[in-house]
């Protein structure tokens, strides 16, 4: 068994095989020794028309900053270095629960939240001499609402879209959730980026972690022009949940990290990261390191 098959069915408690087979996933597993899960890119001549596109999830963060795990940091840069190696532009999505949360009390905090991250992912872009666009979900809804009205997903279909295992826990979500993960799809279409990068697009080349591939596929299905290439997410410090998920086993973006706690398959973990473009630009050799190295690059945080 490949090394990322084991963190996947230490995580989700299933074999990568089972997890296809009951999510209809008609992907083939890559059989490198490296995190990439699924690679639909292999082979393929870029040109000017195709972009990389990837993101992380911060919906857990609760509008600090401080509280983003070292996941955040993978999301953002395993594009940015596929981006990098291929010399093609990227755009990282930042989609936020402004849109959805638009009149709560701390609204106001999301968007401070969200103006920092866009900061700083363009500094990084900047220090990286790489072509990076941020795609805000508050800034594209009219667009996203607008190609929605040509397109239909049942609620049901959408209750699981970010759960490989099957749970009886999301029977249900309020209607707001439901259009934010309907907007989500639309997202990596071409057209959506054509229109909100106000260039033409033709090809999207989807950089993203495991838990993100239902939502990609329900988008490639719309339009084939899709390709995605899937990595293991990154696991919380005992392997037995994904960090962005995990109260307990995160670890925080300017904490200190302790060795204590983590789990010798979550320091296997670190060791495969491999992020050879962007560890040349900032002089490192591991994750450890680029990561101590990032905080240079926040602003006032």
């Amino acid at each position: 068994m490949l090394f990322k098959e084991k963190v996947i069915k230490r995580m989700y408690k299933k074999r990568i095989q089972t997890i296809c087979e009951c999510n209809n996933l008609n992907y083939e597993l890559v059989s490198k020794n490296d995190l990439y899960v699924f690679d639909e890119t292999s082979g393929m001549k870029f040109d000017t028309g195709d972009i990389v596109v990837g993101g992380a999830c911060i919906d857990r963060c609760n509008a600090k900053i401080e509280n983003l795990g070292w996941n955040f940091y993978l999301d953002i840069l395993m594009p940015m270095n596929y981006a990098l190696e291929k010399s093609l532009d990227c755009a990282i999505y930042v989609d936020t629960p402004i849109e959805i949360y638009s009149d709560s009390e701390n609204f106001d905090e999301w968007l401070i939240c969200v103006n920092k991250l866009e900061t700083f992912i363009y500094n990084l872009g900047e220090f990286l001499d790489l072509d990076i666009k941020v795609i805000r979900r508050d800034k594209g809804v009219k667009v996203l609402d607008k190609l929605l009205q040509n397109t239909i997903f049942t609620d049901k279909e959408l209750l699981s879209l970010y759960d490989l295992v099957p749970s009886s826990k999301n029977s249900s979500f309020s209607n707001k959730l439901l259009l934010h993960f309907r907007r989500s799809i639309i997202s990596y279409t071409p057209q959506y980026l054509s229109e909100y990068l106000n260039r033409d697009i033709n090809r999207v080349i989807v950089v993203e972690e495991l838990s993100q591939i239902k939502a990609i596929t329900k988008a490639k299905n719309l339009i084939d022009k899709i390709y995605p290439k899937i990595y293991v997410d990154m696991p919380s410090l005992s392997c037995r949940n994904r960090m962005h998920r995990s109260d307990y086993g995160k670890v925080k973006i300017f904490s200190d990290f302790s060795r204590a706690t983590s789990s010798v398959l979550f320091e296997k973990f670190l060791q495969e990261i491999n992020l050879d473009k962007v560890f040349a630009k900032f002089g490192v050799t591991n994750f450890e390191d680029l990561e101590c190295a990032l905080s240079s690059l926040w602003e006032n945080k």
